[in-house]
């Protein structure tokens, strides 16, 4: 019977120097308490520690890191276990196989969120955060080099459904698009007419009526593009 279920870790280092597996501590609220591993039934904070998902593939025991993100590592375990049923039930799961050298997309954000907790004040963390957390819910691709155009597309409908405002979608959407661009990502962002529309033009630009983009009042700051507009969404769809 093929294997279904992937089971999540902790990686901790020992008093003794060694590294060892234990299963992470989770609060009374069902959620996981960070980076902390119980230990001669105490729990004990483990700075240096990382989560793994672990799964049987052919008899072999897999280990994926996950990076050091409770939240993100708990993605990613469903992620894990959701292709796992799909392979079980016969269907082809893209990524799957030959995947050594590529980097998940998991791993991506792990990383950019710990270069975030260190370098960037908390609120910027907990914003980055947050958005890569919704971001993960709409996109389910496993490798970062799986993500598309339509990946962004199907974010901001996403942040629609969830019903949030033109203003609140477009910060979610940039943040996700500085994550994209931080690995290495920076050609599928929705464009139109050589702009990218998650960036403000100057104030001569936004001065220009045209038909081909829509402008919108702040604050008696001016206007700025409207990427959420329907030419700029029909324009998009039309890239792949």
């Amino acid at each position: 019977m093929a294997n279904r279920t992937a089971t999540l870790y902790i990686h901790y280092k020992k008093a003794d120097g060694k590294w060892a597996y234990a299963k992470p501590v989770v609060k009374a609220n069902g959620r996981i308490k960070p980076l902390y591993v119980l230990v001669d039934g105490k729990d004990r904070h483990h700075l240096e520690a990382r989560y793994k998902v672990s799964w049987y593939e052919s008899g072999r025991k897999r280990f994926e890191d996950v990076g050091q993100d409770a939240d993100v590592a708990v993605a990613a375990l469903n992620r894990r276990e959701k292709a796992l049923e799909a392979i079980a039930a016969g269907l082809e799961v893209k990524g799957e196989g030959k995947d050594k050298g590529r980097v998940t997309v998991s791993a991506a954000i792990s990383v950019y969120l710990s270069d975030s907790k260190d370098g960037k004040a908390p609120k910027t963390y907990t914003s980055r955060k947050r958005t890569l957390e919704l971001f993960r819910q709409s996109c389910s691709k496993i490798f970062l080099d799986q993500i598309e155009t339509r990946d962004m597309l199907d974010f901001r409908s996403f942040l629609k459904r969830q019903g949030f405002a033109d203003r609140t979608v477009f910060n979610h959407f940039e943040a996700a698009n500085s994550f994209l661009r931080a690995n290495g990502i920076k050609d599928i962002v929705p464009s139109m007419n050589g702009r990218v529309l998650t960036k403000s033009p100057s104030k001569s630009t936004s001065r220009r009526r045209s038909p081909n983009y829509s402008r919108r009042r702040t604050r008696g700051r001016g206007c700025c593009f409207n990427f959420f507009s329907a030419p700029a969404v029909a324009r998009a769809r039309s890239l792949g």
